[in-house]
């Protein structure tokens, strides 16, 4: 297994495009079209990575519970994402965050 800091980083991006890809798909199209894409969970597996790698699980925990207010206020405005797309981003930036402490096999 490979356990260098850049292959994590590469594995977390890897899982938020793949993510992201499913999303663009289902989002829809035209003036209806709902919010958060590919860049959205390729940018948030990527803070995953980048706050345990930088602080551990104690940053971690503070960008879930970042990531999560920001999903709060989002779902309370009308034209915000929906519960299921911010539990797609949630779950995205956790997953790469026990990639890279390596809880979860890379």
């Amino acid at each position: 297994m490979i356990t260098t800091p850049w292959f994590s980083f590469a594995v977390a991006v890897a899982l938020g495009l793949l993510i992201g890809i499913e999303r663009e798909r289902s989002k829809g199209q035209g003036p209806g079209r709902r919010p958060a894409g590919l860049r959205t969970f390729t940018l948030a597996s990527l803070l995953g990575a980048m706050a345990f790698h930088a602080g551990g699980l104690l940053l971690l925990g503070i960008a879930i519970a970042a990531v999560a207010t920001l999903a709060a206020l989002s779902y309370l405005q009308s034209h915000g994402l929906s519960i299921f797309g911010w539990y797609r981003i949630i779950l995205g930036l956790v997953i790469a965050g026990l990639i890279f402490a390596q809880v979860i096999p890379a």
